[in-house]
């Protein structure tokens, strides 16, 4: 997803992976947060693909626990994709692998706080390029 201004360098994504958001990014949305709307959604730019360059960024969070932005629908290809956010969800990074083709990249997290991951885990796997969000729920 693309946060704060459009940019999809890798050292960008990265360094959002590894550090969080900054002010900077957040100075792009209303009173400096990333929040859903009114209507419940947030229209988020981004890449519908898994660039392997922010593998680096992944690996460095191992046993870590992010904020992931949940979406139920998307337009768009390449760097042009539009993500319509639904929610937010904490994860704990578990591992990840972003070799090979799209299909065989992957990341593994646990205990999502919320079950909407499933549902939109199994939407993109069906609608969306052929990469999954492995869960592991004990």
């Amino acid at each position: 997803m693309q946060i704060g201004k459009y940019d999809n360098a890798t050292a960008t994504l990265n360094r959002q992976v590894v550090e969080g958001l900054n002010a900077e990014d957040l100075s792009y949305y209303p009173d400096g947060k990333l929040q859903l709307g009114d209507d419940g959604t947030l229209p988020l730019y981004g890449n519908v693909g898994l660039s392997a360059g922010v593998e680096q960024g992944l690996s460095e969070i191992i046993g870590q626990t992010r904020v992931l932005p949940l979406f139920d629908d998307f337009s768009g290809t390449g760097a042009g994709g539009l993500f319509q956010i639904i929610g937010f969800a904490g994860v704990r990074v578990l591992g990840v692998r972003l070799v090979g083709s799209m299909g065989n990249k992957s990341s593994w997290s646990s205990r999502p706080s919320w079950s909407a991951i499933r549902s939109s885990a199994t939407r993109m796997a069906a609608t969306a390029p052929s990469y999954t969000l492995r869960q592991l729920v004990r």
